[in-house]
């Protein structure tokens, strides 16, 4: 289990955000969603969520809110996206991204 540094060592739980933008991209974030929720993170992505109805701007607010961290997997349809050059489809998480994420964001560079 991996410990959030709280001191009842509940699974940190982690949010994953990126951009569904071809099989072969999901089919490797859900490889990643499966190896931290096998490893004892409390993982959350629209991986399963997408099999229901949702609202996606309250769900995803929700898990922003929710998360100890947030994991950014920046493709570069995900940055055409957030940069407003490519088809909509991440406006409100690019939104949620800037009022949750950027007074304490720290990179970590990483390739899928």
């Amino acid at each position: 289990m991996v410990d959030n540094g709280e001191p009842n060592h509940r699974p940190c739980r982690v949010f994953l955000s990126y951009a569904r933008e071809s099989p072969e991209h999901i089919e490797r974030v859900t490889q990643l969603y499966e190896l931290l929720r096998s490893n004892g993170v409390d993982a959350y992505a629209d991986i399963i969520a997408s099999q229901d109805r949702q609202d996606w701007a309250r769900w995803t607010h929700q898990q922003m809110s929710q998360a100890d961290r947030v994991l950014i997997i920046v493709s570069s349809e995900y940055k055409r996206r957030f940069e407003g050059t490519a088809a909509p489809g991440i406006g409100l998480v690019q939104c949620l991204i800037i009022d949750f994420l950027l007074p304490e964001v720290r990179l970590v560079p990483g390739q899928l």
